[in-house]
């Protein structure tokens, strides 16, 4: 860092490289306790072309001591003259007497040193909020927080504290949430109502991102306050039917639709259906909002109707079987279809990406067969070639082929001396929808995808051989 500071002062620099806070002292051998992939000199704060900082804090816990986190060195943090992006990772471990000695030298240059804020931060990432949450209310106490306009704070350990500090930040404009509990024992389809009311408390947002929502309910209170102001909505779904997701009919997402009139990009799970008639509406209802011209969907094809017990793979239904593999089958020409059911005449569409998912507790030989059907695309409108179709490309396709090539490691036991082995109820399913393949197919080629059928009401108009 001298050399920037001696030659090139005012270059700007990302330091995207975990880095563990430090101070070198005489004798650097103390610092060989401190964990951490680098060692942060705290002077790099005064550089004025310092832009971005990811940083790592020490932290232990013990039975006598409790749970403690180096946050001695958030005053030094809000020096930088020039740092407008922050990224925490409060994961670090150290010993205790590394830690120890770490702060007290913390604490003594405190006492040396002007720390007076002077960062104005425009993003902030938090990749887990602590463990006794708190986190963004006591870095807030010594640094100014008013102008962030980026919010990433990763997984809520403490709901509570999110409506505590929602106001901490009048000027956010976009937000990213984890709601997913990981370490909880209890798997639950209901969203915590703390967690709701924290999101809810944020001023009107442009953006929002959350990962694990469960409810059309919870969705619903979430678009009433930031719908209007929303240009981007992103909700990802997490672990499958064992979570949930809100699922959106044709009636849900026209009012999304009048209620997010400035809605530009989209992210929704979405439940296949066999391509029948509702599952078309569903996607005619996503071509009524105005503005949106991007589109990312994850397509749930599993119809099993409910979660496996744990230890549970074998799908015993046969026709919930047929439905699953029929739902999961895409190809070019489904996509291809699902663009045009979207765009339809009055659509700005511009980008879909379309992601099959679902592939979760099935037996060895279900889940391989799953893997072979369910591809990824993105289609694109511009296209200088042919004009009136969408560039088609498949995600992935590289690593798919290598997968393919080596496909015995892809599921272990179901590849054995080049012979695909499938159970006699697969097989039976398989020939139903496709009767054309042969035998012998390991399933990576030879199908094609069922079409949607927009004036069928049932499943599938290939539910029974």
């Amino acid at each position: 860092m001298e050399a920037f500071s001696n030659y090139h002062p005012y270059c700007k620099i990302n330091i995207l490289e975990r880095q563990t806070p430090g101070y070198s002292p005489p004798d650097a051998g103390v610092w060989n306790k401190i964990m951490g992939r680098c060692e942060f000199d705290m002077d790099t704060l005064k550089l004025p072309g310092l832009h971005t900082l990811v940083i790592s804090l020490p932290q232990y816990s013990n039975r006598s001591r409790g749970y403690q986190r180096l946050d001695d060195v958030f005053p030094f943090l809000f020096t930088g003259p020039g740092l407008k992006h922050l990224c925490f990772d409060p994961n670090n471990s150290a010993d205790a007497d590394s830690f120890e000695t770490l702060r007290a030298i913390l604490q003594s240059l405190l006492d040396i040193n002007d720390t007076k804020p002077i960062s104005q931060l425009e993003s902030l990432t938090v990749t887990s909020n602590g463990k006794q949450g708190g986190f963004l209310s006591e870095l807030a106490a010594v640094g100014n927080l008013s102008q962030l306009r980026t919010l990433d704070i990763g997984c809520i350990m403490n709901p509570a504290s999110l409506s505590n500090t929602a106001g901490l930040f009048p000027h956010l404009e976009r937000l990213f949430i984890d709601l997913v509990r990981r370490n909880s024992p209890i798997v639950t389809k209901t969203d915590e109502e703390e967690s709701i009311a924290g999101i809810m408390a944020f001023c009107p947002l442009k953006y929002l991102y959350i990962k694990g929502l469960r409810s059309a309910e919870s969705l619903d209170r979430i678009i009433q306050h930031h719908g209007p102001s929303l240009k981007g909505l992103a909700l990802v779904p997490f672990g499958g039917k064992r979570h949930g997701y809100p699922r959106l009919g044709p009636s849900e997402l026209h009012e999304m639709a009048i209620r997010c009139p400035n809605l530009e990009e989209l992210r929704l799970p979405v439940a296949r259906s066999g391509g029948n008639q509702a599952e078309c509406e569903m996607y005619k209802a996503l071509g009524s909002f105005r503005n949106l011209q991007t589109i990312f969907l994850d397509l749930d094809f599993d119809a099993r109707p409910k979660a496996p017990a744990l230890g549970e793979h074998v799908t015993e239904d046969l026709d919930v079987l047929q439905k699953t593999f029929i739902n999961a089958a895409m190809d070019e020409n489904l996509a291809l279809q699902i663009w045009s059911m979207i765009k339809g005449k009055r659509s700005c569409l511009k980008d879909l990406r379309l992601l099959p998912t679902g592939n979760q507790c099935f037996a060895p030989d279900e889940r391989y067969l799953l893997f072979c059907l369910a591809r990824s695309y993105l289609l694109t409108h511009y296209n200088l070639e042919n004009p009136g179709s969408p560039v088609i490309e498949q995600i992935g396709k590289t690593a798919w082929e290598v997968k393919r090539a080596v496909g015995q490691t892809i599921v272990p036991d179901v590849i054995r001396d080049g012979e695909l082995l499938l159970s006699d109820g697969v097989v039976s399913v398989l020939h139903s929808i496709w009767p054309q393949v042969h035998k012998q197919s390991d399933w990576w080629s030879s199908w094609t995808s069922l079409p949607l059928q927009p004036d069928n009401c049932l499943p599938s108009s290939c539910s029974k051989a």
